[in-house]
């Protein structure tokens, strides 16, 4: 369904998914992102955004993380 016609489009849709799923679960917490997590991040108000609902650090995904 195009947008304006009553659909949703690809922003809102992640902007959604991050505001009502992702974020609540970053209290407290390090938060691990790949590179395609944080472009999306990054469309949303970026690490800023994570630390304002309590976020402690952001990292990079990587295996050779301890």
């Amino acid at each position: 369904m195009p947008v304006g016609q009553g659909g949703i489009n690809l922003y809102q849709c992640s902007q959604k998914v991050i505001e009502d799923r992702f974020c609540p679960l970053v209290n407290g917490a390090v938060v691990f992102l790949d590179n395609v997590c944080a472009e999306v991040i990054h469309w949303h108000g970026g690490a800023s955004a994570l630390f304002d609902y309590g976020a402690l650090d952001v990292r990079e995904f990587s295996s050779f993380e301890v």
